[in-house]
C-alpha cells in the first residue's frame, strides 16, 4: 500500500506519466524557504546561476527540503524506499515575458534507468499566466525524440534545447499550482512551459530524485 498517495493516484503517474497538484509546504515553509532564496540572491549576485543545478549540495535549506518526510513519502510511494537525489534545480521566471522552455525530454539528456522522477516544487503559485509547466499525457512511454541545442539565451533550459521533430501537441495538460504545492513527471514525458505574462516571479525547484 502507498504511504500517502492513492492506488488510483500511483497508477495514474505511471500510465499518465505525471501527477499533480500535491500538497508539500504550508505557507509558512513556503516563506521560509522563499525568505532562504532571497537572502542567496542578495548575497550572491553573481552566484545565482549555481542554483540551477544539484543546488543542495551548496546550500544546506535546500538540502533540508531534499529530506523532507512528506515530500520523500511521495517520491516512495512512485519508485520504493531506496531514493537517491540526482538534484535540486531552481527554475525561476521573472515576470520579463522572455523567458520559456521549448518543449523537450530531461531523458534525452539523464538516461538514467529505470526511473528519474521529477518534481515542480512551486515556492510562489504558478498558474498559466506565471509560465507553468505543459506535459504530454502517455509520451514517456513513447521514446526520445531527436533535440536540438540553441544556446537561447531566453530559454531556462541549460542548452536552450528543444524537439526537433513533429509531434502531437493537442493532449498537453497544464501543470497549474499553488505555493507550496508540487507536480511529479517522468523525466522522459514531453514537457515545457510559456513565458511568465503575469506580474509576479515564478519560482519553481525541479526535486529530481531517482
Amino acid at each position: 500500500m502507498p504511504n500517502v498517495l492513492s492506488n488510483e493516484q500511483v497508477e495514474h503517474f505511471h500510465r499518465e506519466g505525471y501527477l499533480s497538484p500535491i500538497s508539500v509546504l504550508s505557507t509558512a515553509e513556503v516563506e521560509k524557504y522563499r525568505s532562504h532564496l532571497e537572502a542567496f540572491e542578495a548575497k550572491f549576485p553573481d552566484d545565482c546561476r549555481k542554483l540551477k543545478s544539484k543546488s543542495h549540495l551548496l546550500c544546506p535549506w535546500v538540502d533540508e527540503i531534499a529530506r523532507i518526510p512528506h515530500l520523500l513519502d511521495l517520491y516512495e510511494d512512485l519508485i520504493g524506499p531506496n531514493i537517491l537525489c540526482y538534484s535540486m534545480a531552481f527554475r525561476i521566471k521573472n515576470p520579463d515575458g522572455k523567458t520559456f522552455a521549448g518543449w523537450h525530454q530531461d531523458g534525452a539528456y539523464n538516461p538514467i534507468k529505470p526511473i528519474l522522477v521529477i518534481g515542480g516544487l512551486a515556492l510562489s503559485d504558478c498558474t498559466v499566466e506565471h509560465g507553468c509547466l505543459s506535459v504530454i499525457p502517455g509520451s514517456h512511454k513513447t521514446g526520445t525524440l531527436p533535440h536540438e541545442d540553441t544556446g537561447n539565451p531566453d530559454s531556462i533550459l541549460s542548452r536552450g534545447q528543444y524537439i526537433a521533430k513533429d509531434f502531437d501537441k493537442s493532449k498537453a495538460v497544464n501543470m497549474e499550482l499553488k505555493a507550496g504545492e508540487i507536480g511529479l513527471f517522468y523525466s522522459e514525458i514531453i514537457h515545457g512551459s510559456r513565458v511568465n505574462t503575469s506580474d509576479e516571479r515564478r519560482v519553481v525547484l525541479l526535486v529530481e530524485m531517482m
